[in-house]
């Protein structure tokens, strides 16, 4: 009796809980492979160690609001396109993977279409809303409209992007650039055209039969911080990378630049080949650069400063003393003066 209840207890583990996909290779080939994939990672541990091959290209026009919640594996696209990408509804970190872990990585992937997500519009990128991993060899062609780090293939990026290419249009309030919103890791080789944050003259865009005509509001521009060709902020690495997309608008926005917006990292052989407009704090390749501020407690420093404070406070007793003793030098004088007067 003691085990069949034994076995009844591990059947129901593995109902409630799904099995890892350790070591596997999953192969997609159609949209309802995609969702199936997705199903599965609403959680890390599933991704971990998986290869997902993209077989052929992939048209997601009958799927809305498309993401791997949490990745931590391998996609490779092999080179395929996934067309007709369409986010409107409330997420965030949000793209076509939430938050790319460590161990993550997305390569040789082409994504097309059209992000505009709704609620507070934060951590917003086609590729990765947040990436701790690598993003390699991707490019992206399509508009994205979000509030706060806002870029093409990372809302914010930890990890590492390389050889990506980005094409379209991006409207973002704070901290929005063609490659990242916010990087605190390493951009490389990275090359944007992309229009951002400017007034477009066309009534509607089409990229790839897809219709941007009911997104007008894109080209309004209000005021924005932070705003790069390459990145919003920037307290990582950018290399090599360079920019043909205008930024920025006339008398509209601070710190808005080819490059990087607002810089305290490291940037490298990075060109500018654009128009940049905006209100204060525009540069071709930094907007506004400022130093990058450590605040260091640790145990070693506060006992130097201890050490100092007490140094200081053995001068300043030695110079309140000499002061009250030629105080009262003075006093004496002043006093033999009126004697004798």
């Amino acid at each position: 009796m003691k085990k069949a209840v034994s076995i009844l207890v591990l059947f129901l583990c593995f109902m409630c809980f799904p099995l890892k996909a350790e070591g596997k290779t999953v192969e997609i080939y159609t949209a309802h492979d995609l969702v199936k994939l997705a199903k599965e990672c609403h959680y890390d541990a599933y991704s971990k160690d998986l290869r997902v091959e993209l077989m052929s290209d992939i048209s997601l026009r009958d799927v809305k609001d498309f993401s791997l919640m949490v990745f931590d594996g391998v996609f490779d696209g092999n080179g395929h396109t996934i067309s007709d990408y369409i986010v409107d509804g409330r997420f965030s970190p949000c793209g076509f993977v939430g938050h790319l872990m460590d161990n993550g990585r997305i390569e040789n992937l082409h994504i097309e279409g059209v992000s505009v997500p709704g609620g507070d519009g934060n951590n917003a990128g086609i590729f990765a809303g947040i990436n701790d991993g690598v993003i390699e060899d991707c490019s992206f062609k399509g508009t994205i409209k979000a509030n706060e780090n806002t870029g093409m293939a990372a809302g914010i990026n930890n990890g590492v992007i390389k050889s990506f290419v980005a094409e379209g249009i991006i409207r973002g309030e704070k901290a929005a650039g063609g490659i990242a919103g916010k990087n605190s890791g390493v951009i490389d080789s990275c090359i944007s055209y992309v229009s951002l944050n400017t007034q477009s003259t066309n009534s509607s865009i089409n990229i790839s039969n897809i219709e941007f005509s009911s997104l007008d509001d894109l080209k309004q521009v209000s005021s924005f911080l932070d705003a790069g060709g390459i990145a919003g902020i920037n307290s990582g690495e950018i290399i090599s990378c360079r920019n043909y997309g205008t930024v920025g608008y006339q008398h509209v926005g601070y710190n808005v630049s080819g490059i990087v917006g607002r810089n305290c990292g490291y940037i490298y052989n990075c060109i500018n080949q654009a128009k940049i407009d905006g209100r204060k704090d525009v540069g071709g390749i930094v907007g506004h650069s400022e130093p990058d501020i450590i605040n260091d407690i640790s145990s070693s420093v506060v006992g130097r400063l201890r050490s100092q404070f007490n140094e200081l406070n053995y001068y300043t007793n030695i110079l309140s003393n000499n002061m009250e003793d030629k105080g009262n030098g003075l006093s004496a004088i002043l006093e033999d003066i009126s004697d004798e007067s």
